[in-house]
């Protein structure tokens, strides 16, 4: 007599239509709590609020589109603290509001601060979380005092970006990140426009290494490109930006700004052996438009050890 057993497959619920009500891991399944994939048809719409929670052990795929526009405190993906999940996002979120600054004085220049609105993230973690974070589509906010990824203790895993993190306003940062179990790889486009805002703070230690080969620009001014006649710019044309990529703490595995390698073998597509084939590989470029670092390392508070590559 042969005995054979079946494992229940891992499930997940598929989001393939319009919806305008936010979802929770928890809950999204009437039968059981299960993990959350908005397909490319897909998409989540809200006028304030969370788009998707995650507050249980399930992973949250998006290839569709996470829209809240005109609402502060909004958040596209929320990790509740200590749960476990990968994060990825293919497809795009936009956390951003109607506001659009003009020329109140006539001038020929555009007034007026960047951003009206507060407390904005396209995606949020909470402490303790386990589970890899990665981002390879495009993930836009508007707002101050805002985040375009943002882990608030804490990881687990890897934090990835190989797409696209703009955040638009003061005092805001496109990548925040507390300690990180793995490596840190910053390919794609980060990029912060705002007073003090930042590219990429990295504010904890890094288990792993720290590899950025990709655009990282940040900067306080209206345009990174003066205009032929530079007494008309206002002082809100001239803010200055934060750092385009600040390292806080200990990182094991080194800093790298990275470069596709050489082509020595016509038949290996992959011949630094990292995973991403070197056709699509990009070179570092971290600006800072203003008088802010463009690369600042080290601590006010502790001693900052950087392993070698």
């Amino acid at each position: 007599i042969a005995l054979i057993s079946f494992s229940q497959a891992s499930a997940e619920t598929i989001i393939k239509d319009a919806r305008t009500a936010p979802v929770r891991t928890s809950t999204v399944n009437s039968a059981a709590a299960d993990s959350i994939k908005i397909e490319a048809a897909g998409s989540i719409k809200l006028t304030s609020g969370t788009a998707v929670t995650m507050d249980s052990n399930h992973a949250v795929i998006n290839e569709g589109a996470i829209t809240i526009t005109d609402a502060n405190d909004a958040v596209g993906i929320l990790a509740l603290p200590n749960t476990n999940g990968a994060i990825t996002n293919s497809g795009t979120i936009t956390i951003d509001e109607t506001y659009a600054p003009t020329d109140t004085d006539k001038d020929g220049d555009i007034d007026g601060s960047f951003a009206q609105g507060s407390g904005r993230y396209g995606i949020r973690v909470g402490t303790g979380h386990i589970g890899d974070i990665r981002n390879g589509g495009t993930i836009a906010v508007e707002g101050n005092n805002s985040y375009g990824i943002a882990l608030d203790g804490p990881l687990n895993g890897n934090l990835t970006n190989s797409g696209k993190v703009d955040i638009i306003g003061d005092n805001s940062t496109a990548v925040r990140a507390g300690n990180v179990s793995g490596n840190v790889v910053l390919e794609g486009t980060i990029g912060a426009r705002g007073a003090n805002s930042i590219g990429a703070d990295l504010s904890g230690d890094i288990g792993g290494a720290l590899r950025v080969q990709g655009s990282i620009v940040s900067t306080g001014y209206r345009t990174a490109t003066p205009p032929g006649d530079v007494s008309k710019l206002d002082a809100d044309d001239l803010l200055q930006g934060g750092n385009a990529l600040r390292v806080s703490g200990n990182v094991a595995g080194g800093i790298i700004l990275d470069a596709p390698p050489k082509n020595l073998d016509d038949k290996d597509d992959d011949e630094d052996k990292d995973g991403v084939k070197d056709a699509y590989e990009g070179t570092a470029f971290v600006v800072s438009y203003g008088s802010a670092a463009a690369v600042q390392i080290g601590s006010a508070n502790q001693a900052t050890t950087i392993g070698p590559v």
